[in-house]
């Protein structure tokens, strides 16, 4: 029942082989799983589009609102009742 405390040598063509399997193992790694920086640059990048999105959809709903106050006016609305009612400019100040 006596272990051994001989450890038993490498022959270079083994250490080389097992370098050989780290490095595959590294790259296969790398290729398979993005890395953290990855997945939040792609994330920050969403996120910006998403806003970019938003922030073009309420633009164009502004401007229909916009239009449509406008053409009321052009319709014959009193300017008074206009004025009271908000549409006495589009300047958003």
């Amino acid at each position: 029942m006596g272990m051994s405390m001989r450890v038993d040598r490498s022959t270079l063509e083994e250490v080389q082989a097992k370098f050989e399997e780290a490095k595959r193992k590294r790259a296969e790694e790398a290729t398979a799983a993005p890395g953290f920086e990855a997945r939040v640059a792609k994330a920050t990048e969403e996120e910006d589009q998403e806003r970019r999105v938003k922030r073009e959809r309420r633009a164009a709903e502004r401007k229909e609102r916009e239009k449509a106050a406008a053409l009321q006016l052009e319709e014959g609305m009193d300017p008074e009742m206009a004025a009271m009612m908000g549409f006495g400019g589009f300047s958003g100040r």
